[in-house]
């Protein structure tokens, strides 16, 4: 199956994947999984797991007080801003899997420090060793080398939050039911990868800012 891990729909503040032009997009990419990870909430992946012709997997990036981390096959949305040490705690008591998005990404504000990663890593079920929107290549190889050294299973993202970014990084994998399959066909999944353009950032800049203003002047 072609799986596309790391997406955030228009449910997310800084995307503008609309469900409607995700749908289309995939069956003219012939995508067949979608592993949704919207900023906060699962209401994106929830929709599309009602309506999606395809494999959906609801997943939350959600941002603890630590930094961020990602909760996949969640049966309920996780709140933002508690511990990273609850968050597990809830991804776990849901049979969720926990994974570790981009974590030594320079630029990005949120991510976990290293300390954190050390306490935590043997909770950590996946580690992101590839990310589209990562800028520095050198950063992403620390990523891999990382979990490579810590004996943990890898997965690449596309980190996708405009149409276009649907599709350049992706991985093959035979089709799964639940968490334990995933984690066990994971293991022999083939990977994808191709780097944004650095444009996506300033597009997501827009976005943000856009759905800014809509919330100051929704309060008029």
């Amino acid at each position: 199956m072609k799986t596309v891990f790391h997406l955030h729909t228009e449910y997310s503040k800084d995307a503008s994947l609309s469900i409607d032009k995700l749908l289309k997009i995939t069956r003219s990419k012939g995508v067949d999984c979608l592993i949704v990870t919207d900023h906060n909430t699962t209401r994106g992946a929830e929709k599309l797991a009602r309506i999606a012709p395809l494999k959906i997997v609801i997943g939350e990036e959600i941002a603890t007080k630590e930094g961020e981390i990602i909760g996949l096959f969640l049966k309920k949305e996780i709140p933002k801003g508690m511990s990273l040490e609850k968050t597990i705690l809830e991804i776990k008591n849901q049979g969720g899997l926990v994974c570790l998005p981009h974590p030594f990404d320079r630029l990005r504000k949120k991510v976990l420090k290293r300390e954190s990663i050390e306490k935590y890593i043997d909770q950590i079920d996946i580690i992101e060793i590839f990310n589209s929107r990562t800028v520095f290549p050198k950063d992403n190889k620390k990523a891999q080398d990382f979990a490579y050294k810590k004996d943990k299973l890898v997965i690449v993202g596309a980190d996708a939050h405009i149409p276009w970014e649907i599709g350049s990084t992706y991985f093959e994998i035979d089709d799964f039911d639940g968490s334990k399959e995933f984690l066990s066909k994971l293991r022999n999944a083939q990977f994808y990868t191709k780097k944004t353009n650095v444009l996506v950032h300033f597009l997501t800049f827009l976005t943000k800012l856009k759905a800014r203003l809509k919330e100051k002047f929704q309060k008029f």
